[in-house]
């Protein structure tokens, strides 16, 4: 069974500093990012494409994960996305749920998160990140 807290915790990290090579490489040919901002992306190379323009709105963004709940071939896991595009300083909180094959790679990534491009903090109304 693939150790899917280690997967979605390095997919992070790539996400953060490894290049579109090390974010595409975890996933299958034929994968499915969903998204509650913008139409599915679809296949390896649209994932590759999809991250090459994530990385040139968002910059030096860096994807931390705050938890992963993990069980068969599915995850749970809580980000924080955060950085500084334009001069101004953003912070992002979301939840996605991970699908992978028994290889390992990443099938189905379905992303849970708010953007407001006049607001760019997003996360639980109320809850308090610090505590």
């Amino acid at each position: 069974m693939p150790d899917l807290d280690r997967i979605v915790r390095s997919y992070n990290e790539a996400c953060s500093s490894g290049s579109l090579a090390d974010v595409t490489a975890f996933f299958t040919d034929d994968a499915v990012i969903y998204d509650l901002n913008h139409a599915p992306v679809v296949g390896r190379a649209a994932i590759g494409r999809f991250w090459g323009h994530v990385r040139g709105k968002w910059g030096g963004a860096h994807w931390s994960t705050d938890s992963v709940i993990a069980q068969g071939q599915r995850a749970a896991a809580e980000w924080t996305m955060s950085g500084v595009a334009g001069g101004l300083a953003f912070t992002f909180r979301g939840v996605d749920i991970f699908h992978v094959n028994d290889d390992g790679l990443l099938c189905e990534v379905r992303q849970y998160w708010r953007f407001d491009p006049t607001d760019l903090t997003s996360g639980l109304v109320g809850f308090d990140y610090d505590d």
